[in-house]
């Protein structure tokens, strides 16, 4: 608001100098955010190609940010949730108007009902549209027949894996992992397809 009043002031007594400040000034600012974008881009890059090396390594605060920088790339856009007290929910995603849940789980064994549940809860609280359990690994029986009943999609370790090849526009190999190692993911019982998502 100073910035217009000394444009206007500068306007009144030089306008060609005024037109010339707010040139100056438009360019300044446009120049500002354009930078900050590209330096908000490259951090989700670098991010990225760090998790997707590091997948099953990263612990689970890197996992959300990873997850983070993966939906972007795939044309969400993220709100991050409180660290404590988050109701279930670590990451809300929002596209094309629909908001989505989604709780993350970074486990070196399947994830169980506990985290259906949680984000469950979670959908309510935020108002969201739907809700997402994703994880390096697999889910439990338990888990998917309670994710079926309450319309929670499921994304496991190889899912997760076909996400990361899209985002990166690579052809997904579940004879490998990751890494470009054989071996690849273990296949997780069958997650129910989400409306939109």
């Amino acid at each position: 608001m100073l910035a217009g009043l000394a444009v206007f002031y500068l306007y009144l007594t030089s306008p060609a100098l005024a037109f010339l400040t707010a040139i100056i000034l438009i360019s300044s600012v446009t120049t500002f955010y354009v930078l900050r974008r590209r330096r908000r881009n490259r951090a989700g890059r670098v991010l990225f190609e760090m998790g997707v090396r590091d997948l099953d390594v990263m612990d689970g605060i890197a996992f959300e940010h990873f997850l983070e920088a993966l939906f972007a790339r795939l044309g969400y856009k993220s709100e991050a949730t409180q660290a404590s007290g988050d109701y279930g929910v670590d990451v809300i995603l929002v596209k094309k108007g629909r908001r989505i849940a989604v709780q993350a789980k970074h486990y070196s064994s399947p994830v169980s009902l506990s985290a259906v549940q949680e984000v469950h809860a979670g959908i309510l609280y935020y108002n969201a549209d739907e809700g997402w359990v994703v994880t390096n690994n697999t889910f439990t029986k338990s888990a998917v027949d309670l994710a079926r009943t309450n319309k929670v999609r499921l994304i496991d370790g190889t899912e997760l894996r076909k996400l990361i090849a899209s985002a990166s526009g690579t052809a997904y190999d579940p004879g490998r992992d990751q890494n470009n190692r054989p071996g690849g993911a273990t296949p997780a019982y069958d997650a129910p397809d989400s409306a939109g998502g």
